[in-house]
């Protein structure tokens, strides 16, 4: 029986895969930081609309941010 198909590489293959996302969610939140920053720098009704469109992303973002930290932990 090859190793791929013991429970213990399959727990340690999720726990690489939670880890990695969790990489491209922190990097998706520094991207949301500089479109925020811009749409604060643009002003008027198109900066507030980007900014508050990055804002909504953001909490998006935390929410499945906690939900992957919520999966690691089990």
């Amino acid at each position: 029986m090859s190793s791929e198909h013991e429970p213990g590489a399959a727990v340690s293959a999720g726990r690489e895969h939670v880890a990695a996302a969790l990489d491209e969610v922190a990097a998706l939140g520094e991207i949301l930081e500089l479109i925020l920053w811009a749409g604060e720098g643009i002003g008027g009704r198109q900066g507030a609309a980007i900014a508050q469109g990055a804002l909504m992303a953001q909490d998006r973002l935390d929410a499945l941010r906690s939900a992957l930290l919520m999966t690691q932990g089990s």
